[in-house]
Parts: structure tokens; sequence; C-alpha cells
């Protein structure tokens, strides 16, 4: 649980946020369908860029450069 804490805090931090206000709101956040692509294609790329920081392309290109 404290491995889970220490690399994924902001993740939990945002949703301990969400569930602290939404009852405060009296709802939950609504968000339009161009929200919802941006977050999807934000979420995309981060998955991209971690596969490949994990096959080790970004460190061989840094050696190359």
């Amino acid at each position: 649980m404290a491995r889970l804490i220490r690399r994924e805090g902001l993740l939990l931090l945002a949703l301990f946020g969400l569930a602290l206000t939404t009852p405060l709101r009296g709802a939950p956040p609504r968000l339009s369908r161009d929200e919802i692509e941006v977050l999807y294609l934000l979420w995309l790329l981060f998955a991209a860029v971690a596969g490949l920081r994990q096959k080790g392309l970004f460190a061989h290109l840094a050696a190359r450069l």
C-alpha cells in the first residue's frame, strides 16, 4: 500500500479531492465531450511515453545524442 501511495500519490490525492468536494457541490463534475476527448488523448500519450521509456528508447536516444 505504501508503494502505491508513493507511485500514485497525485492520482490518489485527486480522487480524494473529488470524493470530498462532490457532496459539497451536490453533484459530480460534468465534462463535455471535448474535455473527455482531450483527457483520453492525454492518457494515450502518457501510456505511449511510459511504454517507450520502459523499453529504453529514451535512454538509447540520449546516449546517441
